[in-house]
């Protein structure tokens, strides 16, 4: 059974957000940052999931446009901050590697240089996480996916049935 993004745990279709074995370099497993963010796509992917059933099952059109608006707007904004270039210091404070170290993957290429030939800088997403470094902490959702979604969609709602 294929990988679905709404399937529950325990589910044949879940994916923990493990990448089928890809490991990215240099880290043995996904870091927690992008463990975080793997799981904030997820839910961005149930948003639209929820969406295309607003329109589809039920004929909402004003919910649905409403969610993908919302789900655009996550969407740009994990974007945004994948995208944003670290100067050497600043991805070493957020890796756990030194400055030096970084500059030596990037002038070997094994990290990709955002930056110029002898101004290097490093992309957010591209940034290596060395295990057990302690780094800042990550982001947290302080409440439920599905919460997030019926606040979205109950915003819109101006009576109340009953």
């Amino acid at each position: 059974m294929g990988y679905s993004p709404t399937a529950p745990p325990g589910h044949p279709g879940y994916q923990s957000g493990k990448n089928d074995g890809v490991v990215p370099f240099p880290a043995a497993h996904a870091p927690r940052q992008h463990r975080s963010m793997d799981l904030l796509r997820q839910t961005v992917a149930e948003i639209r999931d929820k969406a295309a059933e607003f329109r589809d099952d039920f004929g909402d059109e004003a919910r649905a446009r409403t969610l993908e608006w919302a789900a655009a707007r996550l969407d740009a904004a994990l974007d945004d901050f994948s995208n944003q270039q670290l100067t050497l210091a600043q991805a070493a404070r957020e890796s756990g590697y030194s400055a030096a170290h970084l500059g030596r993957y990037v002038a070997l290429g094994k990290i990709p240089n955002a930056g110029r030939p002898h101004a290097p800088r490093i992309r957010r997403g591209d940034v290596p996480h060395k295990p057990g470094a302690l780094r800042p902490k990550s982001l947290t959702l302080m409440v439920d996916r599905t919460q997030i979604a019926r606040s979205v969609v109950n915003s819109t709602t101006r009576h109340h049935d009953g």
